[in-house]
């Protein structure tokens, strides 16, 4: 369709690029659909939830605008009653609901089988999260910065961008959580199940400094930076100095 649309009975929709960085699987908090993962059906774009086989079909990767979940498979966004624009409503549980923002419905997968538009109730066939293949290993922890505009903020991962950025802590929050990649590389969000990725750079040498560390592009020699990390503002790469916002700490939490 080459009118771009919202919000449409057809399959019109408003062409994105994905995101880089890893592609994920999705499932959803209904019982009936333990076991399953989001899949499209590549003969006619239909969304259900089936076994898991790692096709890429059932692989996930969020739209540059923030507003579509585009198939690897298909290289098209999710359709559900006609609709493809989303927002995506985060938890501190790291589940999030599918909205369509213009009915206020949300994305509901009562029926494995044939998920719909319906009233937004907040049970758990309306809440999905996000799994991730990427190995961790380690105790899991919060990430300060050392300056003082940062203090009392933790380092939280954006949904839908490849992205973070400093927020008011809070432990509860699964977004705000993190652990180390077993290739000692990578941070990896405990809610979105992906990489910090600041700038395009997703792997780092850690760069120790007493308590702190550096997180530095091996490639550029360049340091994650939070002068300006706050309230969604993201980490961006810098040119390496010694002053504390390119300087980061793990904070331990009960």
């Amino acid at each position: 369709c080459d009118i771009p649309l919202e919000h449409d009975s057809s399959k019109c929709y408003t062409k994105n690029p994905p995101v880089k960085g890893p592609s994920f699987m999705v499932k959803s908090r209904n019982d009936k659909n333990v076991g399953l993962v989001l899949t499209v059906n590549p003969k006619n774009d239909a969304a259900t939830f089936e076994a898991e086989n790692s096709t890429p079909f059932q692989k996930w990767k969020f739209s540059m605008s923030g507003k579509q979940l585009i198939n690897e498979g298909t290289g098209k966004p999710l359709f559900v009653s006609g609709v493809s624009t989303f927002d995506f409503e985060m938890e501190a549980s790291g589940d999030f609901s599918i909205v369509d923002k213009v009915s206020n419905k949300a994305v509901d997968a009562w029926n494995a089988k044939f998920m719909v538009l319906w009233h937004r109730h907040g049970f758990a066939w309306q809440k999905f999260y996000i799994v991730n293949d990427i190995p961790t290993t380690g105790p899991t922890f919060l990430i300060g910065n050392r300056m003082n505009k940062n203090a009392g903020l933790a380092l939280q991962a954006d949904l839908v961008k490849d992205s973070a950025s400093f927020f008011t802590e809070d432990q509860s929050s699964l977004f705000q959580r993190w652990k180390m990649s077993e290739s000692g590389t990578q941070l990896i969000n405990m809610g979105t199940g992906r990489p910090l990725t600041a700038w395009g750079t997703s792997s780092f040498e850690f760069a120790p400094n007493g308590d702190d560390f550096w997180l530095l592009d091996p490639a550029s020699g360049k340091a994650a930076d939070a002068y300006n990390a706050r309230d969604g503002h993201p980490v961006i790469m810098w040119t390496k100095h010694s002053l504390p916002w390119q300087k980061f700490y793990m904070i331990n939490f009960s």
